[in-house]
């Protein structure tokens, strides 16, 4: 692309939006009881009509031309496009894109990839959004049809944008609510999650330097103990380099994890689909005492993207058994 220049002495805006929302609903449900008449002119059940009110708030506030605050305060996603019906026969969990707008502004600053190996979904890493308000994991296990089919966020902020001397910046916090089933019983503990993400691009982009990390901290009780996590962090730098004309890259990271949780949820991380510390071709060790499990991974890729007429690719790439970044990122195996 070409260069524009002479722009000189433009003063930064003060760019403040604020859009609030009111949202009311009347909810039919079932009651229990005889005397009622349903919408098949079946008698012998009750029914209520309440009243539902929801409100919130998006905040935009613009620190500087180039660095933006993104708040929100019980976000209504009611007009976000749903998601298409699949049909899992896999062992492996299904990757759905994100559509809320609130995650979807600035999401290339918050790009740390893990894993770029299965084609149905794209390169996955660190951050995956859906996460965030994710439906409620014990919903099968304690819920009802009446249950909540997402987590709601209460609140959430976001600190996005690029620096002049090429530093890009992202930070991301975000509360969700405890969610019940049925006897009061917890369906999703109330979660926080928080991201953080520098890159430093150097040599007019040629080469770049990131470092991230993520945290989830779940307030678990007697119910969800058994069966959530409790907390799960991950850290790691990656690096971009090109050279020979930017001809040739070298990619590469290491990353980190660390989950935290009881013996029984420890067990089920070790025995499930994504680690499988049970199988006979190697020499892991299942632990049923354990409280935590923590693994690294790494890769390293060297890449002729251009100049006369040979591409390749050599890239060497491992997973540790007890990485896991699930908690806040997508990592299928």
């Amino acid at each position: 692309a070409g260069e524009v220049s002479g722009f000189d002495g433009i003063p930064d805006p003060r760019r403040l939006e604020v859009a609030p929302y009111l949202v009311t609903k009347n909810v039919t449900r079932a009651a229990g009881g005889a005397g009622a008449t349903d919408a098949t002119g079946a008698t012998g059940a009750s029914w209520r009509h309440p009243q539902e009110f929801t409100a919130g708030a998006d905040v935009k506030v613009g620190l500087s031309s180039n660095l933006t605050l993104d708040a929100t305060l019980n976000p209504d996603f009611g007009q976000v496009e749903a998601d298409p019906a699949r049909l899992n026969l896999s062992a492996f969990e299904l990757f759905f894109e994100e559509r809320r707008p609130f995650f979807l502004e600035g999401a290339g600053i918050f790009d740390f990839r893990t894993n770029c190996e299965d084609v149905d979904q794209g390169c996955t890493g660190l951050f995956y959004s859906r996460r965030v308000g994710r439906s409620p994991a014990l919903r099968g296990r304690y819920g009802d049809e009446s249950s909540a089919s997402a987590s709601r966020i209460l609140a959430a902020a976001k600190l996005s944008g690029r620096l002049s001397r090429g530093l890009s910046i992202g930070f991301l916090d975000a509360l969700t609510e405890r969610e019940v089933g049925t006897q009061g019983r917890t369906i999703e503990p109330q979660t926080n999650f928080a991201v953080a993400r520098l890159s430093q691009d150097l040599r007019q982009g040629k080469t770049s330097i990131g470092v991230m990390v993520t945290a989830v901290n779940r307030a678990l009780d007697e119910w969800s103990t058994p069966y959530l996590r409790r907390s799960g962090y991950t850290g790691g730098i990656d690096l971009r380099h090109r050279f020979l004309a930017n001809n040739y890259e070298l990619t590469g990271y290491v990353a980190g994890s660390l989950v935290q949780g009881s013996e029984t949820s420890i067990t089920a991380l070790q025995l499930d689909g994504v680690h499988r510390y049970q199988r006979s071709d190697g020499a892991l060790e299942f632990d049923s005492t354990r409280t935590s499990v923590a693994g690294v991974a790494q890769r390293l890729s060297v890449s002729k993207l251009g100049g006369g007429r040979a591409r390749f690719q050599s890239v060497y790439q491992r997973f540790g058994a007890g990485f896991e970044s699930n908690d806040l990122g997508f990592q299928s195996r």
